[in-house]
């Protein structure tokens, strides 16, 4: 099974994927929620928390298909994408922070240190995608090796502190 066999199953899914879509933060809640009430507040926490990583996952994967479909296989998403297929990845994400949010409301930097990595090795890993894709190592010819080395990690380093402010 290939990544565009597992596209074309949800994609061709239809109502069994909405629903799956739509029920999976909420299921997700929903045990939390009990466990919260049971006194089981960090299991219940980490649950929700669960919810959160898929929704990342879920917009991590969409936005590099995304990116692999226009620039390799020359789709255009916005006329060849079911736009609810688009929206699902970000349902599931902002879902995942509410649920998280309403049962457990405070001050979450255990979390946001956690989403702040994972945001960071995405733009990390897009920055690199891109250069390495559009350079096709002419930096490497003109300055150097260790030149190429150092423009990369200025970009790490300013992605950094662009993420840091954010979240």
């Amino acid at each position: 099974m290939t990544i565009s066999d597992i596209y074309q199953a949800i994609a061709g899914g239809g109502v069994h994927t909405a629903v799956w879509v739509i029920a999976t933060p909420l299921v997700l809640g929903g045990v939390a929620m009990v466990l919260r009430d049971n006194g089981k507040a960090e299991l219940s926490q980490k649950i929700a928390n669960f919810g959160i990583v898929i929704g990342l996952l879920a917009v991590a994967i969409e936005i590099l298909a995304l990116i692999y479909a226009v620039q390799e296989l020359d789709i255009n998403p916005l006329s060849d994408v079911d736009l609810l297929l688009l929206l699902a990845p970000l349902y599931l994400l902002a879902a995942g922070l509410l649920i998280e949010h309403l049962l457990h409301p405070g001050s979450q930097e255990e979390l946001r240190k956690k989403i702040r990595k994972a945001v960071l090795m995405l733009l990390i890993l897009g920055v690199v995608f891109f250069v390495l894709g559009k350079l096709r190592l002419y930096m490497v010819f003109w300055t150097n090796l260790m030149g190429f080395f150092v423009f990369l990690a200025a970009l790490v380093a300013f992605f950094y502190f662009v993420v840091r402010k954010v979240i």
